[in-house]
C-alpha cells in the first residue's frame, strides 16, 4: 500500500490536487481582498457624490444669491436712471435764483402800480438785490424752509423803496 501512495501517478495526482487547493485558497483570498475593495470603492463612491451634491448645492445657493444681487443691482440701476432723467429736468441753481427775482419783482409791481413797464427794472434790480441778500444768513436758511413766493410776497414794500424807484425810472426815461 505504501507503494500506491509513492506511484508516479499518485504523485502526480498529489501534486494536481494541491495545486487545486492552492489556487482555490488564493482565489478566495483575492475575492476576499476584492471584496473589501469594492465596498471601500462604494464609500468612496458615496463620499464623492455627497461632496457632489454639497457642492452643487453650494454652487446653488451662490448663484441664486448672485442673480438676487444682480436683480437688485437692475433694479437700483433703473431707480438712478429715473432719478437722473428726473434731476436733469429740475432747473439749476442759477434758473431758481431767477424765478424767485421774477417773482419778487411781480409782487411789488402788483403791489406798487400796475401797467408802468418803466417801473419793472428798477423793481427787477431790486428785487435782485433781495434775493442776493437772502441766499445769505438768517434770511438764506429761513427761505429754504419756507417757499419763496410765499415769503417774499407778504413782506411790505416801504414807501422810500417805491418813491426811490419811481424816481430812477424817471432818470432813465429822461
Amino acid at each position: 500500500m505504501f507503494e500506491l501512495i509513492l506511484h508516479p501517478f499518485a504523485l502526480g495526482l498529489y501534486v494536481g490536487v494541491f495545486f487545486c487547493i492552492y489556487i482555490f485558497f488564493s482565489e478566495m483570498a483575492r475575492r476576499r481582498h476584492l471584496k473589501l475593495k469594492i465596498k471601500e470603492l462604494e464609500g468612496t463612491n458615496e463620499n464623492l457624490k455627497n461632496t457632489l451634491h454639497t457642492q452643487m448645492s453650494i454652487t446653488e445657493k451662490g448663484n441664486r444669491s448672485r442673480e438676487e444681487e444682480v436683480d437688485d443691482l437692475k433694479k437700483q440701476n433703473e431707480n438712478m436712471r429715473i432719478t437722473l432723467a428726473t434731476l436733469q429736468t429740475k432747473p439749476g441753481a442759477a434758473e431758481l435764483k431767477m424765478l424767485y427775482t421774477f417773482d419778487r419783482a411781480i409782487s411789488i409791481m402788483n403791489q406798487r402800480t400796475p401797467g408802468f413797464s418803466g417801473v419793472w427794472e428798477g423793481v427787477m434790480l431790486e428785487a435782485q438785490k433781495e434775493v442776493e441778500e437772502s441766499t445769505s444768513g438768517i434770511r438764506g436758511l429761513i427761505r429754504k424752509v419756507f417757499k419763496p413766493s410765499v415769503m417774499l410776497s407778504n413782506a411790505p414794500v416801504s414807501e422810500e423803496k417805491e418813491l426811490k424807484m419811481v424816481e430812477e425810472s424817471g432818470e432813465k426815461n429822461e
